[in-house]
């Protein structure tokens, strides 16, 4: 009996995770065929050289590395989407250069993000529409030491570097963003924290903000943040719209011409400001526009109630007359 037993245990267990390697010259020689072999839990390691390839990945926990700037995942999108498309939580990806992603509605991503959870080591998201589109409900997105370059070329108005929605929680550290025509960061969730990062904006005339965040807390700690040749939206590298923001030892650099103010600040509840610096004819914050979102919001959601209570009077109509 207990040979049985022992035997039924072992059969439960989980598999050991393993590494499944791929590239020129070795027996998997395309992400794709390395795709296919993986199984949750397991490393995808690429080696060197260009992959003019994507993948849509749906294992559990998979974690997909590279070479650093020598792995190349470059011009090819699936599902109209992204190169990769992440369908499975907790996911790791680094060490690899995610390049081009371009798709006909302009929301071309290095990553999108469908399930909940991710975390992105040195990688470096290079001219692409998005560089990380995410839109899963809950989870972790944790982001260090990456790089965005050169991105947001959606057409003539420009996209985000960064665009989060729903998440619990997100952290960016270290990471540097340059050249991106956009905005830089827009994120919701329950709490967002920007650490030691360097957030240049306003390369190209319409740019978005440095930072964007919707609802819940926003801490942003030492980061510098580099405004120019033109001025972010609104004159203002942060916005906070709704819930609470803290901004800690942050650095604003005014290159755009004309007086920047570091946080727009429309939250719920009084910022906290230690030790940030501006420069001559700047501002720490401003509340211009507060009263007017408000408003606006107040409009907008006051709208779709409506819209929503004439829905349902008219099926419960068309119900009547059915009958």
């Amino acid at each position: 009996m207990w040979p049985v037993v022992a035997a039924l245990a072992l059969l439960a267990l989980p598999a050991a995770a393993r590494v499944v390697e791929a590239g020129p010259g070795r027996p998997l020689e395309t992400l794709e065929a390395a795709m296919r072999e993986a199984r949750d839990g397991d490393t995808v390691r690429l080696a060197a050289g260009t992959y003019f390839e994507c993948a849509t990945v749906r294992q559990r926990d998979l974690v997909i590395e590279g070479a650093g700037d020598q792995t190349v995942l470059s011009d090819t999108t699936c599902g109209g989407k992204a190169i990769l498309v992440l369908n499975a939580p907790g996911i790791t990806v680094r060490n690899l250069v995610l390049a081009r992603a371009r798709v006909p509605d302009g929301n071309g991503a290095g990553i999108g993000l469908e399930a909940p959870g991710l975390t992105l080591e040195r990688v470096r998201f290079e001219n692409n529409q998005v560089g990380l589109l995410a839109g899963a409900e809950g989870g972790v997105v944790r982001v260090s030491d990456c790089s965005f370059v050169e991105g947001g070329v959606a057409g003539p108005r420009p996209s985000w570097a960064v665009l989060i929605d729903n998440a619990d929680a997100v952290r960016i550290e270290r990471s540097v963003f340059d050249r991106v025509k956009g905005g830089l960061v827009s994120v919701q969730a329950a709490h967002a924290e920007l650490v030691g990062n360097t957030i240049g904006v306003g390369v190209a005339e319409g740019a978005g903000h440095a930072v964007l965040a919707r609802g819940g807390t926003l801490r942003m700690e030492g980061n510098e943040l580099r405004a120019g040749p033109h001025p972010p939206a609104r004159g203002a590298m942060v916005l906070a719209d709704g819930g609470r923001v803290e901004l800690v030892g942050n650095r604003l650099v005014n290159g755009s011409g004309q007086g920047l103010t570091l946080l727009l600040d429309w939250s719920s509840e009084p910022p906290w400001l230690e030790a940030n610096a501006v420069g001559p004819g700047d501002t720490l914050t401003a509340s211009t526009g507060l009263w007017r979102n408000r408003v606006g919001s107040a409009a907008r959601q006051g709208y779709a109630a409506a819209r929503g209570t004439a829905g349902a009077v008219k099926r419960g109509l068309l119900g009547v007359v059915g009958r």
